[in-house]
């Protein structure tokens, strides 16, 4: 996806403290019972889907489709959080 540098930069600054928000909640909701560093994968791993749900929106919306046209990638989030719920469980 075309976007300027600017907008990048800013989007990654955002989805930093939206990582480091995430791991910060979890290790205080969970005191003792998960690492420092596991806190921040799981943050990450949590923004990471969000984030790629938002371009992946982007992406379609560029493309001209409506919403309606989106089930596909509704499909597409429920079998990646499938996948990937085991390893957060």
């Amino acid at each position: 996806m075309n976007t300027s540098p600017v907008v990048r930069r800013a989007w990654l600054v955002a989805v930093e403290r939206y990582a480091v928000a995430i791991a910060k909640t979890l290790s205080e909701e969970s005191p003792g019972t998960i690492s420092p560093l596991a806190s921040r994968l799981f943050g990450l791993s949590i923004v990471a889907i969000f984030s790629t749900i938002i371009e992946e929106i982007g992406r379609a919306t560029l493309k001209g489709a409506n919403m309606r046209a989106l089930k596909g990638l509704h499909l597409q989030i429920d079998d990646a959080l499938d996948r990937l719920s085991p390893s957060l469980n």
